[in-house]
């Protein structure tokens, strides 16, 4: 088991080795994503306005009524 993750530390430096002198891949596994993460951030508005809602009271009393 230990020789598994030995082996999957070696493969994730070596990748992490590729990735800083490939700007590109840099580029688009980094900063697309940060700019996309900010974009979307502004873009959503979470205030709910003008929700139309229908009660059905099927009960009939008038306590519920009042409710």
């Amino acid at each position: 088991m230990r020789n598994t993750f030995r082996g999957l530390g070696a493969i994730f430096y070596k990748e992490a080795l590729h990735i800083r002198r490939d700007f590109t891949t840099l580029f688009f596994s980094l900063i697309i994503p940060l700019l996309q993460m900010t974009l979307l951030g502004f873009g959503i508005d979470t205030n709910i306005r003008q929700v139309n809602t229908v009660v059905f009271n099927a009960d009939g009393r008038q306590e519920s009524r009042d409710l």
